[in-house]
């Protein structure tokens, strides 16, 4: 064990030094996620808090965990900024590890500095509400040019990413610097929590057994609705649109209200829903009507598409023109980042009920995701035995997604959106 710190202690005096900004940076009860005490972050400003551990010594081997509750500050989308970080004595980063909001969930990823330059980043990791536990382990290169550096990054125990081709043999540890240490903007508000800091030279610390995290409340099978019936887009998490996204009575197909996507350039314009959260299956329902779309024949653009917190299209449902008729089809993107996608199938000029269900692979080593289609409630085909173990769905996108091209004109319509996690959906 290289240094262990739980502030039962109630102060900061088994730290080397802080950084805390006129008290923002605190040892409060109201903080503790194990035993008496935690350490209190208020974030009121941009300046950096955090506190300094000086015991590593040119470490070439370092492991270190700690808790964290990032559930009382408000980030805006896209915001993020250092929880620790990890240098040398000369002030080079070896490693960090970063919290961002993304589309209204936390995210958390630790990356490693190559010699280089740049860096191996992990993806991010969506974060439930409430307290976690992050452990990062970082080695150095055993040479120079042997590339086998290694990072790895747990999220609650659970493996979230890792490398083992780090070209970074000059880097050590002789610091570490833990809180809100750098890169906190004006979006960034409010107050979190730390406890429970750990760190070893390079030997697995796991969870603390006097700390136990409460069991997440089970999600509801309802995801998102939207009829368009309050006539207006307000429901929806995001709206990208240069004028062309229209909620009027023209588009109605169930109740008074539906969306009308006109079509006028090669811009996407969609709408987005950022309720789901980590989703490991995924229903969508949605009526459309391509509206006689004037579309030349053979051209595709996709009308949705499921995404990962990366923005990484992890299902989707595309509208093609083919020898006179509308066609759809939908995919799923696997693991080697190839798209499996169902056949082309015919849908007249009127409105349609189209479904889809997403599931992941439940482990990386069977192949057993997939994705199913219905039209007008009948299943039209499903791909299945598909590997996609770790992908997931964090947000959807649904209109004018992407691919149109400039010989589409006109417009199309939507209504009745709905999602859910489990149960099919159904006509509207």
């Amino acid at each position: 064990m290289v240094f262990i710190d739980g502030f039962e202690s109630g102060d900061l005096s088994a730290w080397s030094s802080s950084q805390t900004d006129l008290g923002d940076l605190s040892v409060t009860t109201s903080a503790a996620i194990g035993g008496i005490f935690g350490l209190q972050a208020v974030l009121d400003d941009n300046r950096s808090i955090y506190v300094v551990d000086t015991t590593p010594a040119g470490e070439t081997a370092y492991e270190a965990r700690f808790y964290f509750d990032p559930s009382g500050v408000a980030m805006a989308s896209g915001n993020a900024h250092v929880l620790m970080m990890a240098l040398n004595s000369s002030g080079a980063v070896a490693f960090r590890t970063e919290l961002r909001s993304f589309q209204g969930d936390y995210q958390v990823r630790a990356s490693a500095v190559r010699d280089g330059g740049g860096q191996f980043a992990t993806p991010w990791t969506t974060l439930t509400g409430g307290s976690h536990f992050v452990e990062v382990d970082w080695h150095t290169a055993s040479g120079v040019d042997t590339g086998d550096g290694a990072l790895a990054f747990w999220v609650d125990g659970e493996p979230r990413g890792s490398s083992t081709t780090l070209d970074n043999d000059t880097r050590r540890v002789d610091s570490v610097r833990w809180g809100a240490v750098s890169g906190v903007d004006a979006g960034t508000r409010g107050t979190y929590s730390f406890d429970a800091f750990a760190s070893t030279r390079g030997v697995y610390i796991g969870a603390d057994d006097s700390i136990l995290l409460p069991s997440p409340t089970p999600a509801p099978d309802m995801i998102f609705a939207d009829g368009f019936e309050g006539g207006d887009l307000s429901a929806w998490s995001a709206v990208k649109s240069d004028g062309d996204l229209l909620v009027d009575s023209a588009a109605a197909m169930i109740g008074a209200y539906g969306m009308e996507t006109a079509i006028d350039d090669t811009l996407p314009v969609y709408l987005s829903d950022w309720s789901p959260f980590a989703e490991k299956e995924y229903r969508a329902r949605f009526v459309f009507d391509p509206n006689s779309l004037s579309m030349l024949d053979g051209r595709t653009h996709f009308i949705f598409q499921s995404l990962t917190g990366g923005s990484k299209a992890v299902a989707r449902v595309e509208l093609r023109y083919k020898s006179g008729n509308y066609e759809i089809r939908s995919g799923l993107l696997t693991n080697d980042s190839r798209w499996l996608s169902t056949g082309w199938w015919y849908i007249s000029d009127e409105p349609q009920t189209i479904e889809i269900h997403w599931w992941a692979s439940p482990s990386p080593d069977a192949p057993e995701g997939g994705l199913t289609m219905w039209i007008n409630q009948i299943q039209s085909e499903t791909r299945g035995a598909v590997q996609n173990f770790g992908l997931q769905v964090d947000f959807v996108r649904l209109g004018i997604v992407a691919g149109v091209d400039a010989g589409t004109l006109g417009s199309m319509y939507f209504d009745a959106f709905n999602s859910h996690r489990e149960t099919p959906i159904g006509l509207p």
